[in-house]
């Protein structure tokens, strides 16, 4: 790939050398970052939004008017989802987190350290179920979320923090016809369709049309701190 200078600032995405102060990046995983642009706001944009974005393509929900979608772990995605015209439901583990996310297109939210989402989602619509779930937790919320899913719904998994290993009840997702899609863009991300996708989505930011907020700013040294924060 052609069109980087020496002296470019560009952000990237890429699984090695994340935590050093220089590291080597193939050029097909850097884009430009637009000029009076901080470096730190275009770092957002690749991995977070880049990652609900390319959810989004995998289940073919580009167009979410009249759709529901629930976002387990809501965070920087809830914007992407709430522009393609879907109602976005999101969970958190605390009242203010989720409140925090209205301002950015979250429509419902829901705190599950009491009573589970499915159940939640279920009382919020009278019964009726989601068409699309995006879980960024994995574990025990995968089975329970998939429980909010309509007949042939889809939902794409982007995270397991809540645990690699969770079983699924494979009659379940066969009766009720649902897909379940793994969604890990850094392996694909040099593709030029997903190239493309983040491309835009750095153009879309730059438009004003996606705003990622930056919570907190840490030095290197304070790595450990960071993830405590987190």
């Amino acid at each position: 790939m052609s069109g980087f200078a020496v002296g470019d600032r560009v952000t990237t995405f890429d699984f090695k050398g994340s935590h050093a102060e220089l590291r080597a990046v193939p050029a097909v995983q850097c884009w430009a970052i637009p000029a009076g642009w901080d470096s730190g706001v275009a770092a957002t944009i690749p991995c977070g939004p880049g990652t609900v974005a390319h959810a989004l393509k995998l289940a073919d929900f580009e167009d979410g008017a009249g759709k529901t979608v629930l976002i387990t772990g809501a965070g920087g995605g809830v914007g992407l989802v709430a522009r393609a015209g879907a109602r976005v439901i999101g969970t958190g583990t605390n009242h203010s987190s989720v409140d925090a996310l209205r301002q950015y297109g979250l429509s419902d939210g829901i705190v599950t350290t009491g009573e589970p989402a499915s159940e939640q989602v279920l009382d919020l619509f009278g019964g009726r179920k989601v068409d699309l779930l995006i879980d960024g937790v994995g574990g025990p919320a995968l089975s329970d979320g998939l429980k909010t899913l309509r007949d042939g719904g889809k939902a794409v998994l982007i995270g397991v923090f809540g645990g690699w290993h969770e079983p699924l009840d494979a009659g379940f997702i066969l009766r009720r016809c649902l897909s379940v899609i793994g969604c890990l863009l850094g392996v694909v991300v040099s593709e030029p369709a997903n190239y493309r996708l983040i491309a835009d989505l750095l153009k879309f930011a730059e438009q004003g049309r996606l705003y990622t907020p930056i919570n907190a700013g840490f030095s290197f040294a304070d790595v450990v701190a960071a993830y405590a924060r987190a």
